[in-house]
């Protein structure tokens, strides 16, 4: 029995000298919205800490930043048995706030906490567990999930976790979809390199990356390196991108190239380029070029996409600037008629913010590429921004999508615009970025190509009236018509069906649509439409051709 006491007084005082090393709390903020988010901290109620017993943020957070801490507390001193001590934490963007309240409880011995959301429509409720929790609401503008949980880091979940998720931070415009002069490519480096050489999620987040690229008319990914976890991508991928290259591959090397193109209109033609050099650990992989000749509505594009040489050295650069001159040669090998749209997109390993060399300029130079617009976010990859990229590496810019200049296909609009991908499911919480660079979203209106210029379609134009037109005054929706009826006279099922429901749905909402797009995309009446489109079991976003009925066109 002596025994027994001298372990439990043992025990009682081992708890209450580290005690101190364990009583504090803190609040992680994570913004993975486009929004600066004001922080503001203060203090309530009846009973006050110390100033030196707590501290918490007062500024702002920029878009996308990261995990950083809010709040902090330390719980064992000044506390008192029965008190409470209540914390407020208001997130701010425009007018709009949001409070997240922390109370701290004193304890004969110790204390507790509880914490809760005070959001619009929501009635609080207080929390002192480690189960996931979340409101969705507006914030200036922005549909907005905000979910918190506490979880165990120096003692017994002690610590809150509280993340801001912009549900739709890039919405897809629906004229870009059944405008077949208007084309958007999404290049997307995966980080997906096969186990042992990395274990950073692969599978989790293969399973999760198609839940947040909708919308695209292809996408060109590297570092799509890992055969399981790419098979699970392309499986998570075919009901809205059906069609898909093989990887690229040289079986003479250890592991293929990681370059793979999807799509959600038909694939017509394929090839591929070994590069011929490299460098260093590059030449494990097969480094190349793969090439999708892609019909969208009939008209052709031609989507060539690259991982290209890593690293800064001289050497390094200069494999790089050879490889450039290998897709060069390599898509004029291609034969392509001119007036059909080239671009050239992925990882090409360029930093255009440092431009060592004159290599960015170089590489425009070399492939003979119009410059795109870039949209505001500098930089494709920012260990300040991203989980998986080092803190202390420099932020770089190294994924472009490029229209070739040369062919007579030059576009009216070409826009590159950096896109921050974060998931909010459960399995990739504390983590939350899908890659360890950005994605890049290319966007290119060509001039309209007239029926006469096809020169895949030799069907007479369909007109919506009796009064024929000439080729130059045929517009979008007599095209469009036209293409659906071709479909049908070509018995292609599946895309002939996907075709006729984005047809219909443009008869039903053409005069609203054509409105809203002379407007920016992100509006509330185009996400009113898309509401209705999936409410009426429409797939005008995810076109899924599996769930699609099968029935005859024009009936």
């Amino acid at each position: 029995m002596n025994k027994l006491f001298a372990r439990l007084f043992a025990v009682f005082i081992g708890l209450f000298f580290c005690a101190p090393l364990f009583a504090e709390s803190y609040v992680f903020f994570q913004n993975n919205t486009s929004l600066p988010i004001q922080i503001n901290t203060s203090q309530n109620g009846s009973h006050a800490l110390a100033d030196v017993a707590w501290w918490g943020k007062d500024g702002t957070i920029a878009p996308w930043q990261k995990e950083t801490n809010i709040w902090w507390a330390n719980r064992n001193k000044g506390i008192k048995n029965g008190k409470d001590y209540l914390f407020t934490i208001s997130l701010s963007a425009g007018t709009d706030t949001i409070q997240f309240l922390v109370n701290i409880k004193g304890w004969p011995i110790g204390s507790g906490l509880k914490f809760t959301l005070v959001s619009p429509n929501a009635t609080p409720v207080w929390y002192h567990d480690k189960e996931f929790h979340e409101a969705t609401f507006m914030l200036n503008g922005k549909l907005i999930t905000a979910k918190f949980a506490a979880y165990n880091t120096r003692t017994a979940y002690s610590d809150m976790m509280l993340v801001l998720h912009e549900l739709h931070p890039y919405p897809t415009n629906p004229i870009d979809l059944i405008n077949p002069d208007v084309v958007n490519i999404l290049s997307y480096n995966i980080y997906m390199l096969t186990p042992p050489l990395a274990f950073t999620n692969q599978e989790t987040r293969a399973e999760v990356i198609p839940n947040y690229v909708h919308g695209y008319d292809a996408i060109i990914f590297s570092e799509a390196f890992y055969n399981s976890a790419r098979r699970t991508l392309l499986e998570g991928l075919a009901p809205e991108y059906p069609y898909h290259t093989q990887v690229l591959n040289n079986p003479e090397t250890i592991e293929d190239g990681g370059v793979i193109i999807v799509s959600r209109w038909p694939i017509e033609f394929t090839n591929q380029l070994i590069y011929n050099n490299c460098e260093g650990e590059d030449c494990f992989a097969s480094k190349g070029v793969m090439y999708a000749r892609i019909n969208k509505l009939g008209r052709t594009y031609h989507l060539f996409g690259t991982h290209m040489q890593a690293w800064k050295s001289d050497a390094k650069v200069s494999v790089r600037q050879e490889q450039l001159q290998q897709v060069k040669q390599f898509i004029n090998q291609q034969q392509i008629p001119d007036g059909e749209p080239i671009l050239i997109g992925g990882d090409l390993n360029v930093d255009k913010i440092e431009n060592k060399a004159d290599e960015y300029c170089r590489m425009l130079s070399c492939l003979q590429v119009n410059e795109p617009t870039y949209c505001p976010y500098p930089y494709t990859c920012n260990g300040l921004a991203n989980h998986y990229y080092a803190e202390s590496a420099n932020a770089e810019y190294l994924d472009y999508i490029l229209p070739l200049s040369t062919n007579g296909a030059v576009p009216l609009k070409a826009t590159n615009q950096v896109r921050i991908l974060r998931a909010i499911e459960d399995k990739l919480w504390n983590i939350f970025d899908l890659s360890d660079h950005f994605s890049v979203c290319g966007r290119f209106v060509f001039p309209a190509e007239t029926l006469a210029q096809n020169a895949d379609n030799n069907q007479k134009p369909v007109y919506m009236n009796a009064e024929e037109k000439t080729p130059d005054e045929v517009t979008l929706l007599n095209r469009f018509t036209q293409y659906v009826n071709t479909l049908h006279n070509q018995s292609d099922t599946m895309v002939a069906v996907m075709v006729n429901n984005l047809s219909n749905y443009f008869n039903s909402h053409t005069a609203q649509l054509l409105t809203d797009a002379g407007t920016i995309a992100d509006t509330a009446a185009i996400k009113q439409q898309l509401r209705q489109l999936q409410q009426q079991g429409n797939v005008m976003l995810m076109m899924q051709p599996s769930v699609l009925p099968l029935r005859r066109l024009g009936r």
